[in-house]
Order: C-alpha cells, then sequence, then structure tokens
C-alpha cells in the first residue's frame, strides 16, 4: 500500500484509486495519485485551472516543463526531484514524470507555485487561491 501524508492524516493509493482534484469548487476532468508515498496531479490540466502556462522542451540533455504565472517559473527535469524556482532548487520529494503522455509533479510544488492552498479529503484533493 502506497501512502501520502497531507494536511489531514495519510492516504494511500488503494483506498482512493481515483482522487479527484478541484481548484476554487470546480472540477477538474482529471484525477490526482499517489506515487512513492507524494500526492501527484497532472501538471498541465492543474497548472491551467491555477492560471498556469505550461510548455515542454526536448534537448540532447533531456526533457523538461516549465510552469509560470506574472511572478514565479519553476523549471522542471523530467526524472528529477530537484525543481528550479526563480534560480533557487528546491526539492518537494519525487520526480516530474512522464506517463501515457501525461506530465505527473508533485500537488505541493504546484500549489506552491500559484500560491493556493492544498487540501486532502477521502478521495479528494482541492487547491484554493485567494483570487
Amino acid at each position: 500500500v502506497v501512502t501520502a501524508k497531507g494536511p489531514k492524516g495519510t492516504l494511500t493509493q488503494s483506498m482512493h484509486p481515483n482522487m479527484t482534484i478541484s481548484v476554487d469548487g470546480t472540477a477538474l476532468e482529471v484525477t490526482a495519485k499517489i506515487e512513492n508515498g507524494t500526492l501527484m496531479v497532472p501538471a498541465s490540466a492543474a497548472g491551467k485551472a491555477l492560471g498556469l502556462t505550461a510548455s515542454y522542451e526536448k534537448t540532447a540533455e533531456g526533457e523538461k516543463v516549465t510552469l509560470k504565472n506574472d511572478k514565479t517559473t519553476m523549471v522542471m527535469d523530467i526524472g528529477s526531484d530537484s525543481y528550479l524556482v526563480d534560480g533557487e532548487m528546491l526539492s518537494y520529494g519525487a520526480a516530474t514524470v512522464i506517463e501515457d503522455g501525461v506530465t505527473w509533479m508533485p500537488a505541493q510544488a504546484l500549489a506552491d507555485l500559484a500560491d493556493a492552498d492544498l487540501s486532502l479529503a477521502t478521495g479528494a484533493v482541492a487547491f484554493t487561491t485567494a483570487k
């Protein structure tokens, strides 16, 4: 059983296989998952719902995804658990990965970038912005 610790306790993937995601009360058409103990969300879909822009780049060094808003830029190297945020390297305990064409990233990294609160409930992940 895979577990993830969140603000309201421990969630397990087996108990919550298809966790819904909402942004400011609006449900998204994608789900979250727990990977190696970290709550992961689809970077592009969840990021766009939070007002971020996303771009993908493949270079000789590897693949990377950039998410940004009007204040902050986060660059994620695929397969690395290091996140470059406005020139500062941060770690969120899990690598950004691409599976079946979807880029997965730690939910907390996305919440921090979007300056959103992240809450967990049974089978649900909610991002709340100040608007």
